[in-house]
C-alpha cells in the first residue's frame, strides 16, 4: 500500500485567522451599534463562505495530487536518511512511496516506515555508492541524476534525487535494464564491427560523404599494403589525402553517386600496378550520408584468368581429346573442340547431359572403372590404350593419359585426360600384324618343309654315310695303324649329327598339336624332347583346359618350343619345369630352367625388344601380341623363367 502526504495549506490559513482574532481583541472595541453588528455579521458570513470555497479547492487539489502521485509511471519515494555517529549515511526509511516505486523495486510487502536495508537485503554492501549520493544530495541541497545497477535486484535504474530537509529527500526512479541491455548490445555490435573492419582480410571501410569530399570513418589495417598507411591512421583523412588528385576526384565522385542515388556500385580499378575490384553501398544513419564498401586485390585472379584463357586457347588448338569430369558424379565438365568432334558433340552443345560413361564403349568403361581410375588414384597418372564412342556408334581407339586431381585432404575431385587418336596407328598395326601372321604361317610352313627335308633327306644321307663308315672300318683292320681309331671318331661324329638333325627336325615341326591338342602335345613333346636332348623335364599341367581355341593353342605351343630350344642351346641346364595355369580371364604358361641365367645387358635388350638379340623372342612376342597376349622374362644367376600370358574371350 502507498501513501501520499496531507496538504498543509488549510492549517496555515487557520493559524493566520487565529492571529487576526487575537490582534483584534487587543484593540479597543468599536461602539456596538445595530449597523456595526449587521456589518460584522455580513463579513463573518462572507468570510465563512470564502473559507468553505478555499477548503473545497484544497480538497480537489489534494485529490488531484494524490491521483498523480499514485498513477505516475515512475517510482517516487519520500525518505529519511540515517547517518552513523561519524555522520556517514548508512540507511534510509521510506516515509511515503507510490505504487510504481513498490513495483519497480519488486517489493512483495508494504515498505512504508521500513528501512531500505530491510526491504532490499544486501544493498548497503553491494551498492554503497547509492548511500553516498543521497548523503551528498541532503548535505549540499544540489539535485543529482544518475544511473545505477542494484546487484541485489539485478536491475538497472535511472534515479533523480532532491533534498527536502537536511535529513529528508525525494527519489524518483525508472527501470532502464532493457535500455542498458540495448546499449550493451549496440556497444558490442559496434565493437565487433570495428574489429571486423580492422582485421578484415579484404580492404573494408566506412566513409562520410559529401559532394566535395569523402572522409574515412573506419578502415581495415591492411590498407597499409595498398596505400602504405594502416586503417587506424586513415581515420579522418579524405581521398585527396590518400591518393593522387585525379584518382581521388574519381573516387569522391563515385562515392557521391552511391549515397545520393542510393545504389550499389561495383567497379574495377588499377593502382600502382595492381588490380582491384570494389563494391560500395549507401548507409543511412540519422542525417549522415555514409558509405560502406570493400576492395579486393584481384591481381593474382586476373593473372590466373589470363593464364586460363591462354590454356583454353592451347586446348582449343590441340588435335587431341582433352576433357575434365567430376570424380564423384562422373559429370563431364569440359571437352575441347577436337574432343567434341571426336565423340560427335557440337562445339556449342551443353555438356550437362554427358557423363564419362556416355563417351566410351562398354569395354572401355569397364577398363576405366576397374583399371585406369584406380591406378591413377594410386599413382597420380595412368597411361594405356582405350577408346571413345562417337554418336554414330564408331569406336575411336586412343592412347590415353589419365590424371586425377585431389583436394588438400586427399579426396579425388577431378578426373582429366589427354587422349591421342591412334586409329591410323591401329590400322597400320593391324596390317603389320596381318603381315606378321602371314610371315609366321610362311615360317611354319618353311619350318615344316625344312624339318621334313632334314628328316627324310639329310638324316638319311648321314645314315648312309654312317653305314659306309662302318663298312670301311671293317676293312680298316688290315689298313695302316691308327686308321681304325679315326674311323671310330668319324662314326661318332656322324651319329651325333644324325641325333641333332633329328632333334632339330622335331623342334622345327612337332606333329603332336594337330593330333592331341595343347595338353597332349605338351606331354608328348616334353617326353620326346627330354629323350632327345637329355634334359629332365617336370610338368605341372591341369587335367583339363577349357576356353582355348586351336588358334590360341598354337602360339602357346610355339612359345614352349622356342623356350625349350633356347634352354637346350644356351642355358646349360640339365632340368626344366613346364607349368600351365588356367586363370579367370587368361591362360599362363611358365617355362623355368636351372641354368646360368641371362646377363643383365642382354636381358634389358630382350625386354626392350631390341633387334640385336632374340629373333626367337621377338617371334614369340609377335605370336602372343596378335591375341593381345604378353611375354615376360625373369632371370637370376641360377635360373631363367619365361612367362607367356594369353587373355581369353569370355
Amino acid at each position: 500500500m502507498s501513501h501520499a502526504p496531507k496538504s498543509s495549506k488549510p492549517a496555515s490559513l487557520r493559524r493566520q485567522a487565529e492571529a487576526r482574532v487575537k490582534a483584534a481583541a487587543k484593540k479597543r472595541p468599536a461602539p456596538l451599534t445595530r449597523a456595526n453588528a449587521l456589518r460584522t455579521v455580513h463579513e463573518l458570513q462572507v468570510h465563512k463562505v470564502e473559507l468553505e470555497m478555499q477548503q473545497e479547492e484544497l480538497r480537489a487539489s489534494n485529490l488531484l495530487y494524490r491521483s498523480l502521485f499514485e498513477n505516475m509511471p515512475n517510482g517516487l519515494a519520500h525518505c529519511r536518511l540515517h547517518r552513523d555517529a561519524k555522520g556517514r549515511p548508512v540507511d534510509f526509511t521510506y516515509l511515503t512511496v507510490n505504487r510504481a516505486y513498490e513495483t519497480l523495486i519488486g517489493a512483495s510487502k508494504q515498505v512504508l516506515e521500513k528501512k531500505v536495508t530491510e526491504v532490499i537485503p544486501g544493498i548497503r554492501e553491494s551498492n554503497p555508492e547509492l548511500f553516498e549520493i543521497y548523503g551528498r544530495v541532503t548535505a549540499t541541497g544540489k539535485p543529482e541524476r544518475f544511473e545505477i545497477f542494484i546487484q541485489s535486484l539485478k536491475t538497472w535504474y535511472r534515479v533523480s534525487a532532491s533534498r527536502l530537509t537536511p535529513d529528508e529527500f525525494i527519489a524518483g526512479i525508472e527501470v532502464i535494464t532493457e535500455h542498458k541491455r540495448a546499449e550493451e548490445e549496440l556497444r558490442e555490435t559496434n565493437e565487433l564491427l570495428s574489429l571486423f573492419i580492422k582485421h578484415s582480410p579484404i580492404h573494408a571501410y566506412i566513409k562520410e560523404v559529401t559532394p566535395t569530399q569523402s572522409r574515412i570513418l573506419k578502415a581495415s589495417e591492411n590498407f597499409k599494403d595498398m596505400v602504405g598507411i594502416p586503417g587506424s591512421a586513415m581515420v579522418g583523412m579524405t581521398m585527396a589525402d590518400l591518393f593522387p588528385a585525379d584518382f581521388a576526384a574519381k573516387i569522391t565522385a563515385d562515392d557521391w553517386t552511391v549515397v545520393s542515388q542510393g545504389k550499389i556500385l561495383k567497379l574495377d580499378e588499377d593502382l600502382n600496378g595492381r588490380n582491384f575490384t570494389s563494391i560500395k553501398f549507401p548507409i543511412r544513419l540519422g542525417g549522415q550520408q555514409l558509405l560502406a564498401g570493400y576492395t579486393i586485390d584481384i591481381t593474382e585472379r586476373k593473372q590466373l584468368e589470363l593464364t586460363h584463357k591462354r590454356l583454353l586457347a592451347i586446348l582449343g588448338a590441340t588435335p587431341d581429346f582433352v576433357g575434365f569430369a567430376d570424380a564423384k558424379t562422373t559429370q563431364i565438365i569440359y571437352i575441347n573442340p577436337a574432343g567434341r568432334k571426336m565423340v560427335g558433340i557440337g562445339v556449342e552443345e551443353d555438356l550437362a547431359g554427358y557423363k564419362i560413361g556416355n563417351v566410351h564403349p562398354e569395354w572401355a568403361n569397364t577398363l576405366m572403372r576397374e583399371v585406369a581410375i584406380p591406378a591413377a588414384t594410386r599413382d597420380g597418372v595412368w597411361t594405356g590404350e582405350c577408346a571413345f564412342l562417337n554418336k554414330d556408334g564408331r569406336e575411336i581407339p586412343v592412347l590415353m593419359v589419365l590424371l586425377v586431381h585431389k583436394s588438400p585432404g586427399g579426396e579425388v575431385e577431378i578426373i582429366s585426360t589427354v587422349s591421342h587418336d591412334i586409329t591410323t596407328l591401329k590400322q597400320t598395326e593391324a596390317q603389320l600384324q596381318k603381315l606378321s601372321q602371314q610371315l609366321l604361317r610362311t615360317q611354319d610352313a618353311e619350318r615344316r618343309s625344312i624339318a621334313l627335308d632334314l628328316h627324310d633327306s639329310t638324316a638319311q644321307r648321314l645314315v648312309g654315310l654312317l653305314l659306309s663308315l662302318s663298312s670301311l672300318r671293317n676293312h680298316a683292320k688290315t689298313a695302316s695303324p691308327g686308321s681304325e681309331d679315326r674311323l671310330d671318331e668319324c662314326m661318332e661324329i656322324t651319329k651325333q649329327s644324325i641325333a641333332e638333325i633329328r632333334t632339330l627336325s622335331f623342334l622345327l615341326h612337332p606333329p603332336q598339336l594337330e593330333h592331341f591338342g595343347l595338353l597332349g602335345a605338351i606331354r608328348d613333346f616334353a617326353t620326346e624332347f627330354g629323350h632327345r636332348s637329355g634334359i629332365q623335364l617336370t610338368l605341372d599341367l591341369p587335367n583339363k583346359l577349357s576356353g582355348l581355341t586351336k588358334e590360341h593353342e598354337k602360339p602357346l605351343f610355339r612359345v614352349l618350343q622356342e623356350a625349350l630350344t633356347n634352354i637346350h642351346r644356351h642355358s646349360g641346364s640339365l632340368s626344366a619345369t613346364i607349368r600351365l595355369l588356367r586363370e579367370e580371364r587368361a591362360v599362363r604358361l611358365e617355362v623355368q630352367d636351372a641354368g646360368c641365367g641371362i646377363p643383365k645387358d642382354k636381358l634389358h635388350a630382350l625386354e626392350s625388344e631390341s633387334a640385336r638379340y632374340g629373333v626367337g623372342i621377338s617371334g614369340m612376342r609377335e605370336r602372343l601380341k596378335f591375341f593381345h597376349g604378353q611375354l615376360e622374362i625373369k632371370s637370376t644367376k641360377t635360373r631363367t623363367t619365361l612367362i607367356a600370358t594369353l587373355p581369353l574371350r569370355t
